[in-house]
C-alpha cells in the first residue's frame, strides 16, 4: 500500500503485554458507553451460556470451556458491548480456545459454526430438541446463512486476536482448575490422584452423571472380593473408615470442580489471581459439604496465597459472587435459555432476527 505526503501512513501497534489481574476492572467500555452494569452482567452471563452450551454439544473438556470464557471476558474489557455482539465474540472465543488447547480440543470453523447455528435455532424456538430438528431445512454452504456466520467468525477471531495482542498462550496454565486438586490434596492430606479433565457440568448435571455411574453390574464372589480389595473395602464389603474419607474428600474435589466451572461465567479470572478462585471454590464446596476448615494456628488460605491481610476478603468476595452468580441464574433461567438482542446499535447484527429467519416447515399428516 502507497501513500502520498498527504496521505500519512496510519500504523497499528499490537499491546502484546500480558497483564492476568486488570487494575481497573470496573471500569469496563461498555460502562463508558452508558451500558449499566445490570445489563452488561446480563449480555455477559448470555454470552458464557452460548460457551457452555456449546462446549457441552462439542464434548469438549473443561479446560477448554474456561480459556474460551476467559477470552471472552478480556475482549470485553477492552471493546464495548455496543460494537461486538455475544454470538460473534463467543463463536471466535470458542474457537480461538481449541487453537489454543490444540490436539483433540481443535475444532474447525464449520463445526463451530454449525453447533451456533443449532443453538441460535434452538434459542430462536425453531426447534425444541434434537427430534424436531428434521422440521428446519439444514444450513446449506452455498446458502447466505452460512456466509454470513463464516466471515463473521474470521473477521471476529483476527480481531480478538488483535485486542488480546496475539498471545493467548498463558491462558490454558492460568486456569483455577489446575491448581484445585493440589489443594485439596494438601489441605486434606489425601493421595495425589488427579481429577478427569472432561467435566464442565454443575449442580443437577452432576447429580444425573452420579445416578448414571451409580449402575451396578452382577459380579461373580471372587471378582466383588478383587474389587473390595483395591477399594479398602474389607472381607463384608463394607467401606474403611479411610476409604470412606477419601470418597468423600474426592467428592468435595468434585463439587469444588463445579464451583470453578461457574466462576468462569464471571470476570474473576481478570479481577483476582487464579489461586484465590481456586481457594473460594474449596470454600464453598466445604461449606455445602460441612467440612470444617482450620484456622489455626493460621487461616487455611494462607497455606496457598500467602500472608497479604487482603487474601482472605479477597477469597470472601469470589465465594460471594460465585453465590450470586447461583442466585441469579435461579431468578433469569428463561433469559439465559433464549434469544437475548445484541446492543450493537440498529440491528445490523449478523443474526438479528429481522434479517432472516429460516422458514419451518409443518408436517404434513
Amino acid at each position: 500500500m502507497t501513500s502520498t505526503s498527504d496521505d500519512p501512513v496510519v500504523m497499528s501497534v499490537v499491546d502484546r503485554s500480558i497483564v492476568p489481574i486488570l487494575s481497573t476492572a470496573h471500569e469496563t467500555p461498555s460502562r463508558r458507553h452508558g451500558i449499566s452494569a445490570e445489563v452488561e452482567r446480563t449480555h455477559r452471563l448470555y454470552g458464557t451460556s452460548l460457551l457452555y452450551a456449546a462446549t457441552k454439544l462439542q464434548k469438549l473438556n473443561a479446560s477448554t470451556y474456561a480459556t474460551a470464557c476467559t477470552i471472552f471476558h478480556r475482549f470485553y474489557h477492552r471493546v464495548s458491548l455496543t460494537k461486538y455482539n455475544v454470538w460473534s465474540v463467543a463463536m471466535a472465543s470458542l474457537l480461538l480456545a481449541t487453537k489454543v488447547q490444540d490436539g483433540p480440543q481443535q475444532r474447525t470453523i464449520r463445526s463451530i459454526v454449525l453447533f451456533f447455528d443449532h443453538l441460535y435455532r434452538k434459542r430462536r424456538h425453531l426447534i425444541i430438541s434434537t427430534k424436531d430438528s428434521s422440521s428446519v431445512p439444514s444450513m446449506s454452504k452455498l446458502g447466505p446463512v452460512w456466509k454470513e456466520y463464516y466471515e463473521n467468525v474470521v473477521e471476529m477471531e483476527n480481531q480478538v486476536l488483535r485486542e488480546l495482542g496475539f498471545t493467548l498462550y498463558w491462558i490454558p496454565d492460568a486456569h483455577p482448575h489446575k491448581f484445585l486438586w493440589e489443594f485439596v490434596r494438601i489441605l486434606l492430606g489425601l493421595e495425589p490422584v488427579p481429577i478427569a479433565d472432561n467435566s464442565t457440568s454443575s449442580g443437577d448435571d452432576n447429580q444425573a452423571d452420579a445416578n448414571k455411574d451409580g449402575e451396578t453390574v452382577n459380579e461373580t464372589a471372587d471378582e466383588k472380593n478383587n474389587d473390595n480389595n483395591k477399594s479398602g473395602k474389607d472381607e463384608k464389603g463394607e467401606e474403611t473408615n479411610g476409604n470412606k474419607r477419601e470418597i468423600r474428600h474426592f467428592a468435595l474435589a468434585q463439587r469444588a470442580w463445579s464451583y470453578c466451572n461457574d466462576s468462569c461465567r464471571l470476570d474473576l479470572c481478570v479481577r483476582f489471581d487464579s489461586e484465590v478462585i481456586t481457594c473460594a471454590a474449596i470454600y464453598l464446596a466445604c461449606r455445602d459439604m460441612k467440612i470444617e476448615l482450620p484456622m489455626k494456628p493460621a487461616p487455611w488460605w494462607q497455606l496457598f496465597l500467602g500472608k497479604d491481610d487482603k487474601c482472605g476478603e479477597n477469597v470472601a468476595t469470589a465465594a460471594n459472587a460465585i453465590l450470586g452468580l447461583i442466585h441469579y441464574q435461579k431468578q433469569n433461567a428463561t433469559i439465559m435459555r433464549d434469544f437475548l438482542p445484541s446492543l450493537v446499535p440498529g440491528g445490523s447484527t449478523f443474526n438479528d432476527p429481522e434479517r432472516f429467519l429460516w422458514e419451518v416447515r409443518t408436517p404434513q399428516a
